[in-house]
């Protein structure tokens, strides 16, 4: 069995000693304190690595599972960034739809200036909530059609699309926090 770690709980260290014609790369304890002192020639820790690693590796069929678990989540998360977004062009619609009722009643002397100018300022700041959430979940649904297109341009299966995705989430937030930003400054 592999052993990373001593009798003293300390990590192994590597080294090499020199022969008489070459040298010889080696694995140690380097605490001073620990009473088993041994050293274990590279050649075989790393055997045993690969030994150790065979062991552990998960069947085919898991494999199969966990790829069909993780596209089911991901299909899963996309529907609801498209509630989501619908969600929220919906209650878009409405504040809008709102604003232009107050408008009215303010044109018809239904309401005072005051009142107006009040509830006014607050659609307008719920508009520009909703607004700015919409957008980013409308990016992030563009996003993600883009990187299901360019995995496929790029060679990618569609099963194999998370190399993919992984590879331009930071390019995503990176984007979304310019954008945000933008919007906060403005």
């Amino acid at each position: 069995m592999m052993k990373l770690f001593t009798n003293c709980n300390t990590p192994l260290t590597a080294s090499y000693s020199k022969g008489r014609k070459e040298k010889y790369a080696y694995y140690h304890c380097h605490n001073k304190d620990c009473n088993i002192k041994f050293r274990v020639a590279k050649s075989r820790i790393e055997s045993d690595f690969v030994a150790h690693l065979e062991q552990i590796k998960p069947k085919k069929e898991l494999l199969q599972l966990f790829r069909a678990i993780l596209e089911d989540t991901y299909e899963n998360s996309i529907k609801e960034q498209k509630t989501t977004l619908n969600r929220l062009n919906k209650e878009l619609e409405e504040l809008v739809e709102s604003k232009k009722k107050l408008t009215k009643r303010y044109l018809e002397d239904k309401i005072s200036e005051s009142d107006y100018k009040l509830v006014n300022e607050d659609y307008d700041c719920s508009i520009f909530r909703t607004h700015k959430k919409s957008v980013i979940f409308d990016f992030l649904d563009q996003l993600t059609d883009n990187k299901f297109n360019m995995g496929r341009l790029m060679g990618f299966e569609p099963m194999h699309i998370g190399t993919t995705i992984r590879g331009l989430n930071h390019l995503t937030t990176g984007a979304i926090n310019i954008y945000y930003n933008n919007i906060n400054n403005n």
